[in-house]
Parts: C-alpha cells; structure tokens; sequence
C-alpha cells in the first residue's frame, strides 16, 4: 500500500510541474497570485512581510509551482525577487527553470564559495535563482548553521522579497530549522489531493513551535468538469488565514474558482 501511494504522489508531482510556471500575466492564474500578495502584504502592516518559506504537509502538494510563480509575479512588478531551493532532500526549483544544480545552498555553506553572487542564477524573466546544489545527507545540519544564517541575512539585503521553497512538513523537519530565518509560512495543499488531517497536522506542527504561518494556499483548483475529465484544468490559487486547523478545516479563501471545503478527503 506504502507503495502505491507513493507512485500516485510522484505522478501527482510529474503532472504539477508539467503545469509549469505562469508565462501569461493577464491570466486567471496571474492574477490570483497578485490577490495573494495583496494579502500577504495585508496580513502584517506593521511587521512587513519579505522573507517567506513555502511549504506542504505531504509532497506533490503543489508548494514548488507555488512559490516559483510567486517570485516571478514579484519579479515581474519590477520588484528584486529571489526563489531559493532549501529542499535539499528533493530538490525542484532548478527543473521548473531548467538551471544545473552543481553549486547552490549546499556548496555556500559548505564554504566551497565565499560570495553569494557565484550561486545566484539570472533568468530572462527578471527572477534569480538560488538552486539547492548537490545532494547532501545532512540537509538539517546545512539549514541550522550559521553560515545559512549569514546567507539568508545577504540575500535580504540584497532582495525586495526571498521566497523560499522549503520540505513537506510531516515528511522531513527541515522547514522547522529556518523559523528564525524568515518572516513567515505559506502553507499549501491541494484541492482533491490534501487529507484534512494532514493539513491539520502540518500547520498545528508549525504553530506548536511558535512559527508565524501566514495563511493557506490552496492550489490545483479545478472545476467538477476538470475533475470528471481527469485533468488540472486551470491552475488556480485560493488563500486562506489559518484558523479551525484543529477541527480540520481549510478556513475561507478567495480564489477564482470556489473551493468546497468539505470536497477533501478526511
């Protein structure tokens, strides 16, 4: 059983990235995600919000399509955007962009490099990229030392906003590892895909240890016809503050196509 289900989510995930990354601005999509920067923007006026972590209870949840277009909507208000890949365990960031992968986070902090300028990859789209580099067995030693610290704090300096696409929370505890690092928690889950307990879980570990969660995104919106046909339809977003995880619930959002929360599995 174990095995099946991890084989549906990798197909989950193959056809999430398949849904690629947003290259019409006056699209549905688009817009939906400017809707959720203003929200973002709204949810702390007095503690602005620069420095964002992406992350999912489970994998192929949606969380890298996420936070790669919400870079690039920020990137394309003409404003300096940064996504960074700190899933060191699964890597993504570098094939939605289709960017190598030898030097990123890891060889930063492992010291090979001095200067974050020789990790940092421009893209024609006026987005950088930090890519995660190569792989490590001590991703949660790289994401809590002091030299990510110092990598994260040059990348504010540098950046209008950092987004950063981080591990499912209920699979690996490295997203915890950076809460002193950012400004907040987007979290993520997919219509038809998210189990309402595991949703619960995934934001209730972030709450638990005092971790500023922004809200939650839901992501692979479809209409009961795309659902019938099999496919993602229109990639869409709705957003949410996070309230009533403990009864299991969503919470409401405004998105493009409404969402029925009591749609999701328990």
């Amino acid at each position: 059983m174990a095995n099946n289900n991890n084989h549906n989510r990798t197909q989950r995930q193959q056809r999430v990235i398949s849904a690629g990354l947003i290259k019409n601005f006056d699209s549905p999509e688009a817009d939906a995600i400017v809707r959720l920067q203003s929200n973002i923007d709204f949810s702390s006026i007095d503690n602005p919000i620069h420095t964002i972590a992406v992350t999912s209870a489970q994998e192929a949840e949606g969380k890298t399509t996420l936070a790669c277009n919400l870079a690039l909507i920020y990137a394309e208000k003409g404003l300096r955007a940064v996504i960074v890949d700190v899933d060191l365990r699964k890597p993504e960031v570098h094939r939605m962009f289709h960017l190598p992968n030898k030097v990123g986070v890891v060889e930063y902090v492992r010291g090979e490099t001095d200067s974050i300028d020789d990790i940092i990859h421009h893209t024609d789209s006026g987005l950088d990229v930090v890519t995660a580099g190569s792989p490590t067995p001590f991703s949660g030693k790289i994401l809590s030392s002091s030299r990510m610290d110092v990598l994260i704090s040059e990348l504010k300096k540098k950046y209008d906003y950092v987004i950063l696409d981080t591990p499912p929370v209920l699979v690996v505890s490295d997203a915890y590892l950076l809460g002193k690092m950012v400004d907040g928690y987007l979290f993520v889950c997919a219509q038809h895909i998210s189990k309402k307990k595991e949703v619960a879980a995934g934001v209730n570990s972030l709450l638990e240890k005092h971790l500023n969660v922004i809200g939650t995104v839901i992501t692979m919106i479809t209409t009961d016809e795309e659902k019938i046909r099999g496919g993602y339809g229109s990639y869409g977003y709705g957003y949410g503050y996070g309230y009533g995880y403990g009864k299991g619930h969503y919470g409401s959002y405004g998105g493009y196509h409404q969402h029925n929360k009591d749609e999701n599995e328990d």
